[in-house]
């Protein structure tokens, strides 16, 4: 189920799974393309402090109330 589902990215070809129709958490690396940060945010999801793969733990700890 899309309550059930995380989807993390940060390019362009990841834009349908960050809308917040296939999965309601959503979220990206601080560096992620400029379209991908406005999504996410549009979709209430979590845009991390930092680039890259540290970005994405950070996302992921949110998530799982860890951050």
């Amino acid at each position: 189920r899309p309550d059930e589902i995380l989807a993390v990215g940060d390019h362009q070809n990841d834009l349908s799974m960050l809308d917040g129709g296939p999965a309601r958490h959503c979220g990206c690396p601080a560096d992620a393309y400029p379209e991908i940060l406005t999504t996410v945010r549009a979709a209430g999801g979590k845009v991390a402090d930092i680039p890259g793969p540290g970005g994405t733990l950070q996302v992921m700890r949110h998530y799982l109330g860890l951050a």
